[in-house]
């Protein structure tokens, strides 16, 4: 039959092993959380910085182009 220290120094280690494990488990899970934020921070951060890119210019020559003197006017507006 076991001993009264034995089986409490059994209880000790099932209890560190179970306190171990669960924070071992809501570490992973703040990990996780903190890695969807993230990603969420920089989805948001690159949405807006989208919005304040340039488009690109093109030089249009329009059907309406006027005969000047060096040549043919061309519309820079890209429109």
């Amino acid at each position: 039959m076991r001993s009264l220290s034995d089986t409490a120094r059994s209880m000790l280690h099932s209890t560190v092993a179970l306190i171990s494990g669960l924070l071992i488990v809501s570490a992973v899970g703040f990990g996780m959380m903190a890695l969807a934020f993230a990603g969420l921070i920089i989805g948001f951060a690159g949405a807006v910085l989208a919005n304040f890119r340039t488009p690109p210019r093109r030089a249009v020559v329009t059907l309406e182009a006027r005969r000047t003197g060096r040549g043919w006017s061309v519309d820079t507006t890209g429109r």
